[in-house]
């Protein structure tokens, strides 16, 4: 290559060096987000039929649309999640009411349905405030790994919310609260990203960044304690 005049050729180191500079970078995000073979969670979907009614919070179609939704906020971990059972059921089989009134009926609730093949999302009427979940603005609540009562369980007006649902899915996986006073146990996770963090305690719909050490601490969780619902 030959250069009529001296500024072309310093225009032309000048480009290089800048695609050499961006070569570099895409190098060190490829091996941060470093490739790791994908990973499905089995779902299974128990969603509250209304004895007065008889009518579900939620249909299979619309749980299902829910459930893709919540694997494509998860893609970017290389997980993914798929509904694998659905199953409209009348809550006093379980010895609950269709409105649930306390802690301690989420609890006996997800203890009851159990199943280690899955993780068990419920879908409930909505939650009677008159006893002690009225001290709380939540209507979902998820288990960490190694608590008893296992698996996600959210009231009918967000029981087909996918951020909500990715969100307590990253619990179910090991991930605390981004912006809790205490933290959260992840390097990379910080006060200028928190705000679009999907662990942020507050859940909005742009609410979808996972960090890569968020990803691996998910990951890990999966082979740790949850490798049973892996189908893939």
């Amino acid at each position: 290559m030959r250069f009529e005049r001296r500024s072309e050729y310093a225009a032309a180191m000048f480009a290089l060096g800048l695609w050499g500079g961006l070569q570099a970078e895409l190098r060190a995000a490829e091996a941060t987000h470093a490739k790791v073979s994908p990973v499905v969670i089995a779902v299974r979907y128990l969603d509250f039929r209304d004895p007065k009614t008889g009518k579900a919070i939620s249909d299979a179609e619309s749980v299902n649309t829910m459930v893709n939704e919540v694997s494509e906020v998860w893609a970017q971990c290389q997980v993914g999640f798929r509904l694998e059972a659905y199953d409209a059921i009348d809550p006093r089989q379980y010895g609950t009411g269709f409105s649930p009134v306390s802690f301690a009926e989420l609890d006996h609730l997800r203890e009851a349905t159990e199943n280690k093949r899955y993780l068990t999302m419920i879908g409930t009427g909505a939650w009677n405030r008159s006893g002690n979940l009225g001290h709380s603005g939540s209507n979902c609540y998820s288990s960490f790994p190694r608590d008893a009562a296992d698996g996600i369980v959210c009231e009918a007006k967000v029981a087909k919310n996918p951020i909500l649902h990715a969100h307590e899915a990253g619990h179910w996986l090991n991930l605390k609260h981004t912006n809790d006073p205490a933290s959260d146990g992840v390097a990379d996770t910080t006060a200028q990203n928190s705000e679009h963090d999907l662990m942020n305690h507050f859940v909005a719909p742009g609410n979808r960044l996972l960090t890569p050490g968020q990803c691996q601490r998910a990951r890990e969780a999966i082979t740790e304690w949850r490798q049973n619902t892996s189908i893939r």
